[in-house]
C-alpha cells in the first residue's frame, strides 16, 4: 500500500512480504521511519503519523499503540474515519 499524509508532508510504503513499513519525507524524498510488522498491508493517516493494520489482525495506531482483532485479518484497504464531535 501506498498513503500521503499532507499535514506531515510525508508518504508511507508497505510491504506484507517484506514485513516493512517505511514512511518517506515528500520534500526530500529521506525515509524517516521504518517499522518491522508482521504482513503490514493498510495505510491510512493518523494525524502527524500513519495507522496501519497486519494479515494478523493487528491495528498499530501512529504512537505505536497495537490493538489486536484475532478474529479478523486485513488486506491493504484502510481509512480511517475520525469520529465527529
Amino acid at each position: 500500500s501506498v498513503a500521503a499524509n499532507p499535514d506531515a508532508g510525508t508518504v508511507a510504503v508497505t510491504s506484507p512480504e517484506g514485513n516493512s513499513l517505511a514512511v518517506i519525507d515528500a520534500a526530500s524524498g529521506r525515509v524517516v521511519a521504518t517499522k518491522s510488522l508482521v504482513e503490514v498491508c493498510g495505510l491510512a493517516p493518523d494525524g502527524a503519523d500513519f495507522m496501519a493494520t497486519t494479515g494478523a489482525g493487528e491495528i498499530v495506531g501512529g504512537a505505536g499503540g497495537t490493538r489486536a482483532e484475532p478474529d479478523y485479518v486485513w488486506d491493504n484497504h484502510v481509512l480511517r474515519i475520525a469520529a465527529a464531535g
